[in-house]
């Protein structure tokens, strides 16, 4: 995540030379491009990208069009088509993996905030391992070419809340069939080696992802 903060103070400050029609050309662009599958990193490197081409243009007096053609969402289905087309096995299980560890923090650290305490239940961890792997599925079934689908999952995310709630059903029907005592306490402390290992997964994510990432695709 480190690098795709750094991605997104390059882009602030590249999107303040842009002219004003370009501005708005970007802004298009960019609305459409956050509605697509790809990672945050893969949208960082797209609008990065863009950007470079936008100042290029403005640099030598020329029409954006000549670069980026008339259909400009045609061009980001182009990009978004090739990063999906390009994208190796590894690497996707790489961002699946490092997508999966932060949101299970998040739920924790929440957890832990509400109850005051450097402790979470066992039945908190498994909501939240099962709210993100139905939130995965749910997201790999839209596709960049149903934009109304993408409009009401991704950009209003009003499916999180029902998922929120499903996997915490399911949770507590499931867990006495299984003798899973869900209200087990589990110690931030006794949990160390699981921290210890996610931020290092975490960190050797970012390296591999700039590895992964050099070569560009525009």
């Amino acid at each position: 995540m480190f690098l795709e903060l750094k991605l997104l103070k390059i882009r602030g400050r590249e999107e303040k030379k842009l002219n004003r029609e370009n501005h708005e050309i970007f802004k298009v662009m960019e609305e459409y491009i956050v509605k697509s599958t790809l990672s945050f990193f893969e949208k960082e490197e797209v609008f990065q990208q863009i950007l470079d081409i936008m100042l290029q243009s403005q640099m030598e007096n020329k029409d954006i069009n000549l670069f980026l053609g008339k259909d400009h969402k045609e061009f980001c289905d182009s990009i978004i088509d090739e990063y999906n087309e390009s994208k190796s096995f590894v690497l996707k299980s790489v961002g699946f993996i490092e997508e999966f560890i932060i949101y299970i923090i998040m739920w924790l650290s929440l957890d832990m905030l509400f109850s005051f305490k450097l402790q979470f239940k066992l039945g908190s961890l498994i909501t939240a391992s099962l709210f993100c792997i139905i939130t995965f599925i749910k997201k790999s079934k839209i596709t960049n070419s149903s934009e109304d689908n993408i409009k009401s999952a991704i950009e209003s995310f009003s499916y999180v809340l029902p998922i929120a709630i499903l996997s915490k059903l399911i949770v507590i029907a499931v867990a006495p069939t299984i003798n899973i005592d869900i209200n087990m306490i589990i110690s931030l402390y006794s949990a160390r080696y699981f921290a210890i290992i996610s931020i290092l997964f975490l960190l050797f994510s970012e390296l591999y992802k700039i590895k992964s990432n050099k070569v560009k695709i525009l």
